[in-house]
């Protein structure tokens, strides 16, 4: 029974990130990075390539990071 909710937790976390991408990316993307500096953001885009392997947010306005969206980003090495 574990399984079953664990693929449904997996399968419902993919159909959301898949739902948000078709929202605009408010990031740049160069060789598996996310250049999110100085946009404002409030909380981590969760609409970037989810093989992303560093994400830059200094100079936005986020106040805590939650492991959703950023969880969805398993290629993650670095984070600034």
């Amino acid at each position: 029974m574990s399984h079953q909710i664990l693929l449904l937790l997996a399968m419902l976390t993919l159909g959301l990130a898949i739902s948000q991408r078709r929202e605009q990316v408010p990031c740049r993307t160069v060789n598996k990075e996310a250049l999110c500096h100085g946009l404002g953001l409030l909380q981590v885009p969760s609409v970037l390539s989810l093989d992303i392997q560093a994400l830059y947010l200094s100079g936005n306005q986020l106040q805590s990071i939650l492991v959703s969206p950023l969880g969805f980003y398993t290629a993650l090495r670095h984070l600034d």
